[in-house]
């Protein structure tokens, strides 16, 4: 009971926002664009799945930690699209290109 008590307290903050214009200016604008933002991670997420089962069926026996299974593959690609640790996937990929070539 006091943890409700304690989230609708944190909703007290919310009046300010009632209070000053440019808030809701800003607020509306965030509002507005989650529309939009829907539609585009739709559609990076069907070009994700796309790859992914490409990935798996092209990949998955060579590479099978980074596209053994679909789950796999969409994390692998994942990381790729965020650029985040995608060079040690490039290196693992080189590398195991160059011992079957």
């Amino acid at each position: 009971f006091l943890r409700v008590l304690r989230v609708l307290r944190s909703l007290r903050s919310l009046r300010l926002v009632g209070q000053n214009q440019k808030l809701i200016v800003i607020m509306s604008t965030i509002a507005a664009s989650v529309v939009d933002m829907i539609g585009i991670i739709s559609i990076t997420f069907i070009f994700i799945f796309i790859f992914a089962v490409v990935g798996v069926v092209s990949f998955g026996e060579i590479m099978p930690d980074y596209f053994g299974n679909f789950f796999k593959a969409m994390l692998t690609l994942f990381i790729s699209l965020t650029q985040d640790g995608w060079a040690v996937i490039f290196y693992e990929m080189e590398t195991v290109y160059q011992r079957s070539g």
